[in-house]
């Protein structure tokens, strides 16, 4: 199954560019895959910026399914990629090219 998607894609006027964008919905979906600089050290809660990021997004308007480092290994593999099931029962494929 081929989902329309853009990489690094810029949202409107450019504020912000996310990780991986559903294209081709009436809903503007986001894939966030957050690594260890979003969350802290010690109880990887995600930090402020990162919050910040995620409340700017849904207020333009973005439904945000955020992937955090701490759940890559739990995924299950699928040839190069991962099936995460996360945001409320949505299926996401993620590619993590290392």
């Amino acid at each position: 199954m081929r989902i329309p998607h853009a990489n690094e894609y810029l949202t409107e006027g450019g504020l912000f560019s996310v990780d991986i964008a559903i294209l081709g919905s009436s809903k503007k979906v986001a894939i966030e895959v957050d690594g260890p600089a979003h969350f802290t050290s010690n109880t990887l809660e995600p930090m402020g910026p990162s919050l910040l990021r995620l409340r700017l997004l849904r207020a333009l308007g973005w439904h945000v399914v955020s992937v955090p480092f701490y759940e890559w290994c739990q995924l299950e593999n699928s040839k190069r990629g991962k099936v995460w099931c996360g945001g409320g029962g949505c299926v996401v494929c993620v590619l993590l090219w290392w």
